[in-house]
């Protein structure tokens, strides 16, 4: 069976073909993965003597290396790294992760290790002593629900512009969008649409089953923090959380149901009808 996680190549290939002998990249090897913790439940681990976990911190050229447990973790805001091992012994999502990698020998499959790292941030260079499947969550990530798009006016030029600024702030920011009905944004977007077409490594828009296009309400989730909510997506009265931690996490487990009943389904090689 062929994998996407694998770049399209059964287990068997990847084993015979790259196992132990040479890297492979695999760009969007888990399409809309948000990762298996954010920062503060991360945070919240590290402080567990029964979690084994480390911060490394930047200082020029060296790099400083402290132990956890910690009483209390503060990310600076630049140059510092939080490493947690065993995520995957304490939450389920991250041994739901770790079990999708079934494929390599048992004896080699160890654990799932989560880090944080601010700008500048990073472990530096170093050879590990076992193999790694290296997976990069979201720096930020914005997912969108919404029946047509025809209330996000996505070809406002302000609008994209700051769509475009968010994206271009790093490398691994990206934007998930699910959509009942795409033609709006086809036909009447174009700004969008170009955007797309620049940024089709980091824009992905779906377009749901029809099983599931009876919801009509609409929401957007900033990382795991803030959110934007209406009840009905024809009316703009809706709700607004920022840092709400609980109930975004609720609404970005939302988007990943709607997101698994959805399929890839606009391409920016068209700009505009």
């Amino acid at each position: 069976m062929r994998l996407r996680l694998l770049r399209g190549l059964s287990p068997r290939t990847f084993l015979r073909r790259y196992w132990q002998k040479r890297p492979l990249f695999v760009p969007q090897a888990l399409p809309g993965f948000g990762g298996v913790i954010d920062k503060r439940a991360l945070a919240r681990l590290a402080a567990r003597d029964d979690v084994e976990s480390r911060m490394v911190e930047r200082r020029g050229t060296l790099r400083d290396t402290r132990h956890g447990p910690f009483e209390k973790v503060i990310l600076e805001k630049r140059r510092s790294t939080l490493l947690v091992s065993g995520v995957n012994l304490h939450l389920a999502a991250a041994d739901a992760l770790l079990r999708r990698f079934a494929f390599v020998p048992q004896a080699r499959l160890d654990d799932v290790m989560v880090s944080y790292a601010t700008p500048g941030g990073g472990v530096g260079p170093h050879v590990d002593s076992y193999d790694v499947f290296l997976l990069q969550g979201p720096g930020r990530e914005l997912r969108i629900f919404d029946p047509d798009g025809a209330a996000l006016r996505l070809n406002d030029a302000a609008r994209v512009a700051r769509l475009e600024g968010f994206l271009r702030a790093s490398r691994t920011r990206r934007v998930y969008m699910v959509l009942h009905e795409p033609q709006h944004l086809q036909r009447e977007c174009a700004r969008m649409m170009g955007l797309l077409a620049r940024y089709s490594h980091a824009i992905q828009i779906n377009r749901t089953h029809e099983e599931i296009r009876e919801l009509q309400d609409a929401f957007l989730v900033l990382d795991s923090l803030d959110y934007v909510r209406r009840p009905v997506a024809a009316r703009y009265r809706g709700a607004i959380g920022l840092g709400d931690e609980t109930e975004a996490l609720a609404m970005r487990a939302r988007f990943a149901e709607i997101w698994a009943s959805s399929f890839p389904a606009v391409s920016g090689t068209t700009v505009g009808l």
